[in-house]
């Protein structure tokens, strides 16, 4: 394209011809080619359907009456025809029933035909007909033929193709040589004339024109702009001076412009004043925001320290389950909850108490009459500051009134919602002398009252203080102890109470703290739940269950089978099957080597998606065992649904098995009712060689406990697996 791009105009008018020419006839003998092609095509697709018609018609008795060497007699006929490669007919369950093929090869497939009609494979087509007498379908036939004298058509044209588009560039040639020049010529007079004019500098200077087609009238408008040129340079003087006059009336309007964004910013800065006290407040309750509570709250501390002022209080008001209600109706119905709860929040305080809101300020007199302020700290959490108080046990009476006044429904469109609270109150200065303070331990007195039942109230104490901080530290070495690998496994052994002999073992996680020493899981687990950390602790035991198992199976170890408890959380985040499938893939351990043990309490938030998991788990081949029997509520139904494969009695049960009679009644119910539903039956804390004989004697299949063994670290299962191997042989020996 260069070349083409840099030629003469001459040349690429020759060019723009010659490729004209050559494509209208390419296109014409391609389109002829592909006529052709066709025909011959359908005609031999006619051919063959003719005669796969007739060979059909003659031999319906035959296929009827499954004589083949009539069939194959018939299409023997066919051998005069030189393009036929191979007939053959298939009955009616698709095996071949005769055959015809000049060259005796493998032309006709085994089977029938998944189509009908025609295909062609390269240089064959292959026709599919079915047979059929009185219109039922008896058979079908397969005709193939060489379709040779398509190609050969079209190699016949080929030559003269060639020949009548190498004539026709010929000519096409010499006609464009000699027809180039009544365009090139006047281009090219054009061309010096624009030149002349730009070294000269001269617009008086005219094109000369040949002729009124369109290169004509081109230089004849090329004449014109150079006539509009030079009566422009004449025009630009006077535009000149106009221009100095715009300008000035331009200097003018600029100047109101100015005055007008003067004005502007003016108003701006009233809107952005505007905002900042809109800062200062809720937009959905309208009431103080968390900022304007704290500069109330350092205020009004600022004199009660000075012991001239009555103490306040600040009571931190959390609502009950309020993220159940926006989960189950949406956050609009929410939003007019919060409203209303806000609404309710004002009527509570005294009738001489001040909710300080915008168009309350300036109102009250600090220090002498008791105020209110009701805030809303964010999402469903709020503020009650009481300043001028007599006593701290004053914010008792407003809790309690708060409390009362929740009890009412709330109405809304969806539908009538009572909600509760959870209320912690502060005192200052005696439970802070600063607003983050005071903030933090009413805050903290909110969460004891959460915990202790919901919808009631309670004063800070230092005792929460302490519980707090220890809950935090311990919170903070929980994370630290998962980064570090502080996390260690214990193994207490599966015992088959039968037999005696090992069957699996327990993973029970242990923490070695660098300063506490040796923590058990009951001193952590809790506040595991409690940060969201338990889900990743799981996660961590899960996977080194599965390794090291699979590592006693690699040292030539007999298979046991390991049995990992899963918490409440790993359910409800369903992740619980991709973390079992990851630790095992990565383990490279047998399913069936894994048992997952579950408790009644972890299913009871979403029953029939734990259900789900666990029966998807069971597919894998993983055996479910449910822990602590007995702790919960679960009914006989609700076991049927659970898809178990062993169920554990608690150790609560156990512990006075040989003691307390009533325990005898219970247990026996278990097993039985158990061994009923076709589970298994594990009793756990088995400590003294009188409860194993009853649970023996009462059919319990397994069990654990002290009695068999402490839980050990994993590095002495080896040798524990290797002596109760060798009492096996032993035992094999002496029978």
């Amino acid at each position: 394209m260069a070349p083409l791009r840099n030629g003469s105009i001459q040349r690429k008018i020759v060019s723009i011809s010659l490729v004209a020419v050559g494509v209208s006839l390419l296109l014409a003998s391609s389109s002829f080619v592909v006529y052709e092609l066709l025909s011959a095509r359908r005609a031999t697709i006619e051919r063959v359907a003719t005669v796969s018609s007739m060979v059909a018609d003659k031999s319906i008795a035959a296929l009827a009456l499954g004589n083949d060497e009539d069939a194959r007699l018939n299409l023997e006929a066919l051998r005069a025809d030189g393009q036929i490669v191979a007939a053959c007919f298939y009955a009616m369950d698709g095996d071949l029933f005769a055959r015809y093929s000049p060259s005796h090869g493998g032309d006709c497939p085994a089977r029938a035909p998944a189509f009908l009609g025609h295909r062609f494979d390269g240089k064959r087509v292959s026709y599919v007909m079915q047979v059929k007498m009185e219109g039922a379908p008896i058979g079908s036939l397969l005709v193939r033929a060489h379709s040779l004298t398509t190609w050969s058509r079209v190699q016949r044209y080929l030559p003269v193709v060639a020949v009548v588009m190498l004539v026709s560039g010929t000519i096409a040639t010499l006609l464009a040589s000699r027809m180039q020049r009544a365009i090139s010529l006047p281009i090219l007079n054009l061309v010096a004339t624009s030149r002349r004019v730009s070294f000269e500098n001269n617009y008086t200077i005219r094109a000369e024109r040949n002729g009124d087609d369109e290169l004509g009238v081109l230089i004849e408008s090329f004449n014109e702009m150079l006539g509009q040129i030079e009566q422009r340079d004449h025009e630009l003087e006077r535009h000149r001076d106009h221009l100095d006059d715009e300008i000035k009336a331009r200097t003018v309007e600029l100047e109101q412009v100015i005055q007008e964004l003067q004005d502007e910013i003016a108003q701006r800065q009233k809107a952005e004043e505007r905002i900042r006290f809109l800062a200062d407040y809720d937009v959905l309750t309208g009431l103080p925001n968390r900022r304007l509570l704290k500069e109330r709250l350092e205020g009004a501390i600022g004199d009660a320290t000075r012991g001239d002022v009555r103490p306040l209080a600040l009571l931190f008001l959390d609502l009950d389950r309020f993220k159940e209600i926006n989960d189950s109706y949406g956050h609009a119905t929410g939003d007019r909850l919060l409203e209303q709860v806000a609404e309710r929040l004002v009527g509570c305080v005294r009738g001489s108490d001040q909710v300080a809101r915008p168009e309350d300020e300036g109102t009250g007199e600090a220090g002498c009459e008791p105020t209110a302020t009701v805030s809303r700290q964010g999402g469903d959490e709020f503020t009650v500051l009481l300043t001028g108080i007599h006593s701290g046990h004053d914010a008792s009476r407003v809790a309690a009134r708060i409390l009362h006044a929740l009890e009412e429904p709330f109405s809304l469109p969806e539908r009538d919602l009572v909600i509760g609270a959870s209320i912690g109150i502060a005192v200052a200065p005696h439970d802070g002398s600063d607003a983050e303070t005071l903030i933090k331990h009413a805050d903290t007195a909110m969460y004891h009252a959460k915990e202790n039942g919901r919808n009631d109230y309670e004063y800070f104490s230092e005792s929460m203080k302490a519980a707090a901080i220890e809950k935090l530290t311990l919170e903070g070495d929980l994370r630290i102890a998962l980064e570090e690998g502080q996390f260690s496994l214990y193994y207490q052994p599966l015992i088959d109470l039968d037999t005696g002999h090992i069957e699996g073992f327990e993973a029970l996680i242990r923490w070695h703290h660098p300063t506490r020493g040796l923590v058990p899981p009951d001193a952590f687990i809790g506040a595991a739940e409690e940060c969201g950390l338990i889900t990743a602790i799981g996660d961590w035991v899960l996977h080194e269950a599965c390794r090291q198992c699979a590592e006693w199976r690699d040292q030539g170890l007999p298979s046991v089978r390991v049995a990992v408890n899963v918490s409440s959380h790993q359910f409800r985040k369903g992740q619980l099957l991709h973390a079992v499938a990851d630790a095992l893939s990565q383990a490279r351990l047998a399913p069936q080597l894994l048992e997952i043990e579950v408790t009644e309490s972890s299913m009871l938030d979403n029953e029939r998606a734990a259900i789900d998991t666990l029966e998807r788990l069971k597919e894998l081949g993983i055996h479910i065992a449910l822990d602590d029997f007995g702790t919960g509520y679960s009914s006989l139904s609700y076991l049927q649904r659970l898809p178990l494969n062993s169920l554990k009695i608690d150790r609560s049960f156990i512990a006075d098995l040989d003691h307390a009679d009533n325990n005898h009644s219970i247990v026996t119910a278990i097993i039985t009712m158990v061994h009923g539903l076709g589970l298994q039956v594990v009793a756990e804390g088995i400590e003294r060689t009188r409860q194993l004989a009853m649970l023996r004697a009462w059919g319990c299949d397994r069990g654990q406990g002290y009695h068999f063994s402490k839980p050990k670290p994993a590095s002495e299962i080896p040798q524990l697996l290797r002596n109760a191997q060798m009492e096996l042989e032993e035992q094999s020996g002496d029978e």
